[in-house]
């Protein structure tokens, strides 16, 4: 054999090693061991972790379990602290699962098929895995534990076509991403112990309905993506963080947005790509951020106060990024000299001006849209030191433009003076040289 076949044959047989060698280790890490549940012998495959605890459980002969189910927590006398994928996948006759207390995470497809199980005492689980409870279409509600903090990869729910109630436990900080995504719950309570909402939590919930936010902090995006029987919303004065984009992506019907009075800022993308036509920022609010309105296309009326100091960074931006894409008839209702009225003016937004001696004008007279003034006998509006941007009523003044003031009319005609007497000065002046 030549020195060049040798090498070749070498490199060969240690890439196959290589391959093969990993599938023998896992193969020989797995452990096996009986026990009886309800009165049946069943099988389990295991694995041990550095501190000899048993890891990825799976019960190799589930389908023959039927009715309540405890889930060991220990195993030939050692601590159960997780299920491996498929561990009770297609046990079709159970009816009725508790997991100990020691079980801190479950497998992939956990209970996957499990089309008779109505309920499931999840105990202190931290971490649920991607369809651990796909297709269990008898269970109806379910308490997700404080203690549960991680949904690995998706809806660990889905397909569970009748889960209608989903109950989270009061001292949840967080809620994990995609936790109750492709659910049909028609409404949740967020506990005010809850602070950030994950990716997705709630995404596709498309017959979600009523959602009490409680006194989260942090909304993340698509965390209500595609809610579409979502029609109105509160956002608590907690709420200043969005993380990434559009929290309410989707939501076809979400036409009303209260912000809570008592909000200081409103987060980035909060309101983004939603069907609203008008909303009220709290007197509270000092700060809009990026986005905010980004997209709400059919967004025609919005009030905004003097004490808004930050609109989008506006001091630094070269580009509308509060209301980016925003309807061509939006209008701003706001205050002379105000940052939204600056606003208006840069980006050519139309605007009116709010009657200084109202500290809650309305913005729901129809005639006011457009930079109008209304002779309809409404004379909320009519003050003269603040008069509307409406070329029709006033000839001095359009839309996205400030009105002429009576003292800079006066300014004008005193210039016109000062240059006719000058230059008629001027010329007795000449004429009095020439004799």
């Amino acid at each position: 054999m030549s020195r060049t076949l040798k090498i070749l044959f070498i490199l060969l047989f240690c890439t196959v090693a290589l391959l093969v060698y990993p599938t023998l280790v896992n193969a020989s890490d797995i452990l096996i061991a009986t026990s009886t549940l309800n009165g049946i012998s069943v099988s389990f495959e295991y694995k041990l972790n550095d501190a000899g605890q048993v890891t990825d459980l799976v019960c190799t002969n589930a389908s023959a379990l039927s009715g309540s189910v405890t889930v060991p927590g220990t195993l030939e006398g050692k601590t159960v602290v997780s299920l491996g994928n498929n561990a009770f996948k297609g046990a079709s006759n159970i009816t009725s699962v508790v997991i100990p207390e020691s079980i801190k995470e479950i497998g992939l497809w956990a209970f996957s098929g499990c089309t008779s199980l109505s309920n499931v005492n999840l105990g202190n689980v931290e971490k649920l895995s991607n369809m651990a409870f796909n297709n269990c279409t008898a269970l109806t509600s379910i308490k997700l534990p404080k203690t549960l903090t991680k949904i690995a990869s998706g809806a660990p729910f889905s397909g569970c076509t009748n889960l209608k109630h989903i109950e989270l436990e009061d001292g949840m900080t967080v809620i994990p991403n995609y936790v109750c995504a492709s659910t049909p719950i028609t409404e949740i309570t967020i506990p005010n112990t809850v602070k950030e909402i994950g990716l997705w939590a709630f995404s596709d919930c498309t017959s979600l309905s009523n959602v009490n936010l409680g006194n989260v902090e942090k909304l993340s995006n698509m965390a209500f993506n595609n809610c579409t029987a979502l029609t109105s919303i509160k956002l608590p004065k907690t709420l200043t963080k969005i993380a990434s984009g559009a929290p309410f992506s989707g939501c076809t019907n979400l036409k009303h947005i209260e912000l809570e009075d008592g909000m200081t800022v409103i987060p980035n993308y909060v309101c983004a790509s939603t069907p609203i036509t008008e909303i009220t920022i709290p007197n509270t609010v000092k700060e809009i951020g990026l986005w905010a309105f980004s997209d709400c296309t059919f967004l025609k009326k919005i009030k905004i106060l003097d004490n808004v100091t930050d609109m989008g960074g506006y001091n630094s931006s070269t580009s509308d990024l509060v209301f980016k894409n925003h309807n061509t008839d939006l209008t701003i209702y706001c205050y002379q000299n105000s940052l939204a009225a600056a606003y208006a003016i840069k980006y050519n937004i139309k605007f009116e001006y709010l009657p200084q001696d109202s500290s809650n004008p309305s913005t729901d007279n129809d005639s006011n849209q457009n930079g109008g003034n209304s002779n309809s006998g409404d004379t909320t509006n009519k003050d003269n030191s603040n008069p509307k941007a409406d070329p029709e009523e006033d000839s001095t003044t359009a839309p996205g433009k400030l009105p002429y003031t009576g003292s800079s009319i006066g300014i004008i005609v005193a210039i016109f003076f000062i240059l006719g007497g000058g230059i008629f000065a001027y010329k007795k002046y000449n004429n009095l040289k020439g004799i």
